[in-house]
């Protein structure tokens, strides 16, 4: 990117990053790539007119992935997960898709959807149900364990497609299968928009066959049918919550911020010269509940995603980067 012309940094905002609503303020203030690399915070907000946030941020993770890359690493996996990607294939993949406009508004891609918190869900993506935070969360914890690999994502859902075999990776979709398999059709579509998917069912310890029987909405005194739902979780679930490892690799995960920054979470960082811990661990919630036609919710806190850092102060690296001309500067 330090070496971009005006015009390869104006068609990179455009196209790579779909924002041609910011391009005129581009175009009048950022006159190479050098520029760009030196952009904060509030230059992008004073100097481009980028009042939403999330925009702000997404660019700010994507320059950042620029400037990393500049040293001869690569950008991050994440960088190839575009917001329709995010806000089509994967939100329908953990069984959410109703809140497909809002990721759409926001231009989530991968960057951005690797630094959400749950603040983030419920403030700027109207995600207000814990149960749903969680599912969206553990989903973001599945791609960081897979490095944010659409790949190899799709390889391993590829490789279980046909058999019963590591639900880790298992959408939504490929749940209501498995449960028309074991003769529960008459409950499986109850599961759509529910947010269950492989990465709740194996990484959240609390989710039980009462969690899967209530998203199903199998009534209390169906005995029978929840011992065999129960029988056949067991069968499918022991092994993968035993076998699972939750290995972080360095490489191919999004870029963060650096610090200080107002983002307000701890997030790995890309080559793994900050983790803290090798491993993502699961923190024990309370429980998982998802009912279809209830406003009633309880939480499920994962380490990774959930904690959030408090906010700090933003600092401008370089605020005479720009230089914005009176009454200029496209609105978002």
């Amino acid at each position: 990117m330090s070496r971009w012309r005006a015009g390869t940094v104006q068609a990179w905002l455009e196209v790579i990053m779909a924002m041609p609503m910011y391009m005129r303020a581009c175009t009048n203030n950022v006159k190479s790539g050098k520029v760009m690399l030196a952009l904060t915070d509030a230059d992008l907000e004073a100097g481009l007119g980028i009042s939403n946030s999330m925009h702000r941020r997404k660019l700010r993770l994507a320059i950042e992935d620029y400037r990393q890359a500049e040293s001869g690493h690569g950008l991050s996996k994440a960088a190839e997960l575009d917001h329709h990607w995010v806000a089509q294939a994967w939100l329908n993949d953990v069984g959410l898709p109703q809140y497909s406009q809002f990721f759409h508004t926001h231009l989530v891609d991968g960057r951005l959807l690797g630094s959400l918190t749950r603040a983030d869900l419920e403030k700027h993506l109207h995600v207000t149900k814990k149960a749903h935070q969680c599912s969206l969360l553990l989903g973001m914890q599945l791609l960081h364990m897979l490095n944010f690999s659409k790949e190899v994502l799709q390889a391993r859902r590829a490789e279980c497609e046909s058999q019963n075999t590591d639900p880790l990776v298992w959408s939504c979709q490929r749940i209501i299968k498995w449960l028309r398999d074991i003769d529960l059709k008459e409950f499986a579509d109850s599961l759509q928009n529910s947010g269950v998917h492989g990465a709740v069912m194996v990484l959240d310890p609390s989710f039980n066959t009462d969690s899967m029987a209530t998203a199903l909405g199998i009534p209390g005194n169906k005995h029978m049918v929840r011992q065999h739902l129960s029988e056949e979780m067991k069968a499918l679930l022991s092994t993968a919550r035993q076998g699972v490892e939750q290995e972080i690799e360095p490489l191919g995960t999004p870029p963060t911020l650096p610090r200080p920054s107002s983002l307000g979470r701890a997030t790995v960082s890309r080559y793994g010269d900050q983790l803290s811990h090798k491993k993502l661990s699961v923190k024990p919630p309370e429980s998982f509940s998802l009912r279809k036609h209830e406003e009633q919710d309880t939480t499920s806190l994962i380490r990774a995603g959930c904690e959030e850092a408090p906010p700090q102060p933003e600092t401008s690296l370089n605020q005479q980067a720009l230089t914005k001309q009176p009454g200029e500067g496209a609105k978002p």
